[in-house]
């Protein structure tokens, strides 16, 4: 996944160095609603003022380096599933995403955005989080949402499905984007859980393979050969 890092270079370098600072603090663990501006500022080698210059608050600039962080990972996802020759193929790909980065540093940092995203907003910082995912949303700058983001690639490979005879076409399209959908979010549930890949009666890979199968069984046209 160190495409991740590419997308930076088209930010200014102050923002881009908070923005890394913020990840930085996730890979080292650190609470971040206990992170303070100047933590921030001073693991990116800037003064304090100057995150003042781009950003309104410590939230804002979380939310920012969230925003960059998923709006990358999506972008590299779907161009590698666009590329793909099946459906099937894609998916399997996107599930394989996850074997990946539980071998990698990537997971603690992916598992801890995902729960700030999905997870209630009980909480002050939580709250302050998602309104700045809100606002920038609504900024003239169009910044899409973490948990508000759109699978138009997911449309876009059904539709293809569809047209190759490889989907069936008695299903309507947005109904198949839709359910997978939804069991994406769910497998994302399994896989930030505390003991969902641990499990010994569903790891990873079973669970993988069972989600897989479900997808093939309800919406693969079963006289297609690829």
């Amino acid at each position: 996944m160190d495409d991740l890092k590419k997308k930076k270079d088209t930010l200014p370098p102050k923002v881009a160095a908070m923005y890394q600072a913020v990840y930085d603090l996730l890979l080292e663990d650190v609470d971040l609603t206990k992170v303070k501006v100047s933590d921030i500022t001073s693991k990116a080698g800037i003064g304090k003022g100057t995150a003042y210059e781009y950003f309104e608050s410590k939230e804002d600039i979380i939310a920012g380096a969230i925003c960059e962080y998923l709006n990358n990972l999506t972008r590299i996802v779907e161009d590698r599933m666009d590329s793909k020759d099946t459906f099937m193929d894609a998916m399997e790909y996107l599930f394989s995403i996850f074997e990946e980065f539980c071998g990698s540093k990537e997971k603690n940092v992916f598992m801890k955005i995902a729960l700030l995203c999905i997870a209630s907003v009980h909480t002050e910082f939580s709250v302050k989080l998602h309104q700045e995912f809100l606002r920038r949303e609504q900024s003239e700058h169009k910044i899409p949402r973490p948990d508000n983001m759109k699978w138009e690639c997911l449309n876009r490979l059904v539709e293809k499905g569809v047209q190759s005879g490889e989907i069936r076409k008695d299903i309507p399209v947005e109904y198949i984007s839709f359910s997978i959908t939804s069991k994406i979010v769910a497998f994302l549930m399994y896989f930030t859980s505390s003991s969902g890949t641990m499990s010994q009666d569903c790891p990873l890979p079973k669970m993988m393979e069972l989600l897989l199968e479900e997808i093939r069984r309800n919406f693969i046209n079963p006289d297609w050969n690829a």
